[in-house]
């Protein structure tokens, strides 16, 4: 029987507030920068 490792899911949301925390911004800055309203 072949062993298959599945591949874990990246919670893109973690991600990015990770990203946002070590960047030093506040969602509403972080926001305005990508340009939405």
């Amino acid at each position: 029987m072949a062993h298959t490792t599945s591949t874990p899911k990246i919670h893109e949301g973690c991600n990015l507030k990770r990203f946002r925390e070590l960047c030093n911004y506040k969602q509403d800055a972080l926001t305005f920068e990508l340009g939405a309203d």
